[in-house]
């Protein structure tokens, strides 16, 4: 029946460790044993008055100990005072040096208080005072002198130091009702009197301090935490803890809203002015929506959008333009009047680049008779030619009587010849 009972303790125990994995496990009993190793060490909810030996120990020097170790043991317990005399008084010593003791906050720190004790030191107490934190667990370290083994029992002065004091109630959990999914936002309670650490929960998807929920956070310190949200909301709750009580769970609704996305002023690009560079840095050429995600200090995205629209290039042929020598053509108030090819570049009333192209054909025909001489006799007509130039030929005497048409004419009457060249391009 005993073991039966004991075997049920140790799985208590083991589920109370698994629970507050970073929290010592309360001793199953107030005489339970001190442990060999400071990682193993569990918490007594009382141990003033606790009895014991330091015969069967081995030796692992801690840090920041005023002596040296040789067969050390180790004892937990939760601060119950602000501060706290303990003494330990040796008996039945077989080397008649004594012990000596040490208090630490944790396995690794260095030590709040240490007695060394002193060689030949017998049966005499060895004591060590300490301010404490009340709900804060601190362990007490015995060691014999040079290796001396020796009954003792440790009295604790005010008895209350060495008693697990009751957790206070919790007040209200401080931080924002509203989060963006995987921003991260500190929440807080305010500091619980007799909480030797916080357990902090959260819905599914969210992190405190990095890590998925539960997590236990040692005190001091753990009543202030950092939460990362999931893509839901949900609440979240803190049950102040030590190795030996469990405190009343507070919790708090948050809400899970994404930031709605900024959209920017559309904008309309000239052909001619692409790239348009976006604010956030993008060079685009083409039109489309374009977006950008930032993320904030506190983790959150916040999507900008921003439409573009990149116009074609205006563009207009007006073909070809035939004048006349000497007229000219008018394209956006500039005036062209020599032959050949154009692209000009106009501004539309939309402030965007318009080019025009066009060319001019300049239709300038030319009258010029060559030839002619002096009807006689023996030479009896003359023949007149044109010089050359494009266009129609027409030739006529002083009265309009047309004489013929082509590059030349043949004349056997005397008097005035009038050739006319006459161009025709574009209508």
């Amino acid at each position: 029946m005993i073991r039966l009972l004991l075997l049920f303790l140790l799985f208590a125990f083991l589920g109370a460790s698994s629970l507050y994995a970073q929290l010592p496990p309360q001793c199953p009993s107030n005489n339970h044993p001190a442990e060999d190793f400071c990682q193993n060490i569990c918490i007594y909810c009382n141990f003033n008055g606790y009895t014991g030996s330091s015969a069967g120990y081995t030796g692992q020097t801690p840090p920041g100990f005023c002596g040296t170790i040789e067969n050390e043991q180790w004892l937990g317990f939760i601060a119950g005072a602000t501060v706290g005399t303990f003494t330990v008084t040796p008996s039945n010593c077989q080397n008649g040096n004594g012990l000596q003791i040490a208090l630490y906050t944790s396995c690794t720190s260095n030590p709040v208080a240490c007695n060394g004790g002193s060689s030949g030191n017998g049966n005499n107490p060895v004591s060590i005072t300490a301010n404490l934190t009340p709900g804060v667990n601190y362990f007490l370290l015995i060691d014999g002198y040079a290796g001396d083994q020796c009954d003792f029992v440790v009295t604790v002065t005010p008895p209350l130091a060495a008693q697990a004091p009751p957790i206070a109630p919790p007040g209200a959990i401080q931080g924002p009702a509203t989060m963006c999914p995987g921003g991260s936002f500190t929440f807080s309670i305010p500091t619980v009197n007799g909480a030797g650490g916080y357990e902090w929960n959260a819905p599914g998807g969210w992190l405190i301090n990095g890590q998925t929920p539960p997590v236990v956070v040692e005190a001091p310190g753990g009543n202030v935490v950092t939460v990362t949200a999931g893509s839901t909301g949900g609440q979240i709750c803190v049950t102040p803890i030590s190795s030996c009580n469990t405190g009343v769970q507070v919790c708090r609704t948050v809400n899970v809203v994404p930031i709605p996305p900024t959209i920017l002023s559309p904008v309309v690009v000239c052909h001619e002015d692409a790239p348009y560079l976006l604010p956030w840095g993008q060079e685009v050429s083409v039109s489309g929506t374009y977006q950008h995600t930032y993320t904030s200090y506190q983790g959150c995205d916040s999507v900008v959008r921003q439409q573009v629209t990149v116009k074609a290039p205006l563009m207009r042929n007006l073909g070809i333009q035939s004048i006349c020598a000497g007229s000219c053509v008018t394209v956006c108030g500039e005036e062209f009047c020599d032959a050949g090819n154009y692209a000009y570049v106009c501004q539309s009333y939309q402030g965007c680049d318009s080019v025009i192209n066009f060319g001019i054909v300049v239709v300038e025909p030319v009258a010029q008779i060559t030839g002619g001489g002096v009807i006689t006799c023996s030479t009896p007509t003359v023949t007149l030619g044109s010089a050359p130039s494009p266009g129609t030929k027409v030739w006529r005497d002083g009265n309009g009587v047309v004489l013929g048409t082509g590059n030349t004419v043949v004349v056997s009457q005397p008097g005035t010849v009038i050739l006319t060249v006459t161009a025709v391009a574009g209508g």
